[in-house]
């Protein structure tokens, strides 16, 4: 196994247990058994890792979306099997966790729709605004115990659409 492979999935066995904030450099290194310059080769630090294996294993098969809904379509599923490893990286508190990074994401498919980047301060507003507004959506409905499906938390996100961003 290459040993990014197993830095990563160690890395995510651990986000099963606790948030990121709790997980250290230190502690990766000791599980995998590699030495500090080893881990820095790949990484720059653990936030880089989270990333990394946030693309890897959630955010890869929608990269070719075309629309927010056909993102979150891919998203969504692959989030739900595995909600405390998402929920833990998701940690809105702190501006290094996915939580900005797949707010950004859902920003710049809000950009996509639009065909251009967004020219009016209050419009680009309104889109940074709805993209935290999903990405804390999103997380609600993992930490639900008896969420609505994907499709449903779909249907509600475009319903919830501010009518700035339909003009």
């Amino acid at each position: 196994m290459k040993v990014e492979a197993f830095v990563e999935s160690t890395f995510l066995a651990m986000l099963k247990q606790k948030p990121v904030s709790q997980i250290y450099v230190a502690k990766i290194i000791e599980e995998v058994g590699i030495c500090k310059g080893t881990f820095y080769k790949y990484y720059c630090d653990k936030y880089d890792l989270l990333r990394k294996c946030f693309q890897k294993t959630y955010y890869k098969q929608a990269a070719s979306a075309g629309t927010l809904d056909e993102f979150l379509g891919v998203v969504l599923p692959a989030f739900r099997r595995t909600p405390k490893v998402v929920l833990h990286a998701m940690t809105e508190s702190d501006p290094d966790s996915m939580f900005r990074f797949h707010s950004k994401l859902v920003y710049d498919f809000l950009v996509l729709e639009r065909g251009a980047a967004a020219e009016e301060e209050r419009i680009r507003y309104a889109m940074h605004f709805y993209a935290d507004g999903i990405t804390r959506m999103t997380a609600e409905w993992l930490a639900s115990p008896q969420p609505a499906t994907a499709e449903e938390l779909i249907e509600t996100v475009h319903d919830m659409r501010p009518r700035i961003l339909c003009m």
